[in-house]
């Protein structure tokens, strides 16, 4: 769901005690549908890091939809990344929800660590 995106040596390799990780959300694939009547849903992505929060705009009506947005996130090595895929489902003409579809959450540590391989640093 997410990508990590190139940075810097100087921001793969440091070790402050707050740093930034740039994060592309790019698509999701095979959702549910909402109901036969009214077909997909609207779908966006919501990531959490400490008391912060940044959301995607909602994409398109799909079963596979598509942001490329890039968040810059803050957090230390022990901060964890909470990823939730939510969807708009519309009860009425008026009311809608949201419906949360999946959740992943992964360390700051380990999404570095893997910078760092897929970067030979």
């Amino acid at each position: 769901m997410a990508q990590l995106n190139e940075m810097t040596k100087n921001d793969v390799t440091r070790s402050d005690a707050v740093s930034k990780l740039r994060i592309t959300v790019l698509s999701a694939s095979n959702l549910p549908r909402s109901s036969f009547i009214r077909g997909d849903s609207k779908a966006f992505v919501v990531l959490h890091v400490l008391d912060q929060t940044w959301r995607t705009k909602g994409a398109e009506r799909s079963r596979s939809p598509r942001w490329d947005e890039e968040f810059d996130l803050q957090g230390d090595n022990s901060s964890a990344l909470k990823i939730e895929l939510r969807v708009i489902r519309r009860q009425t003409f008026f009311s809608r929800r949201e419906q949360l579809v999946g959740v992943a959450e992964v360390q700051f540590e380990d999404l570095r660590r893997k910078q760092r391989q897929a970067y030979g640093q």
